[in-house]
């Protein structure tokens, strides 16, 4: 279903919001994941990478996605810094006991 507010056509730059990269739906969540790439100062982007519907124990997004969304990252000449928003944490104590588990 394609709706004229939050499309799901995965094209870039299809969406209503042009920072808006839609991703592929996930294993859990049967919809497409929808991050954000944006504009923050003259040398400097924040993308903030939806992983709602992607994420697995040892995987924060697909290959596929990662490729989509760092490849429109790619494509911006001049940045120097990338800030990175992830819903996960990716550094917990947890996280932590099992690393050294390993």
């Amino acid at each position: 279903m394609l709706d004229k507010v939050d499309g799901t056509n995965p094209l870039v730059n299809t969406h209503v919001v042009k920072s808006m990269i839609i991703g592929n739906p996930g294993a859990w969540i049967p919809f497409p994941s929808h991050s954000l790439l944006v504009y923050l100062g003259p040398k400097v982007l924040m993308l903030a990478l939806d992983c709602r519907a992607e994420r697995k124990l040892h995987q924060v997004c697909t290959k596929e996605t990662y490729a989509k969304t760092f490849g429109e990252v790619r494509k911006m000449k001049g940045i120097e810094q990338l800030v990175l928003l992830l819903g996960v944490p990716i550094g917990t104590s947890t996280l932590s006991q099992f690393l050294l588990s390993q």
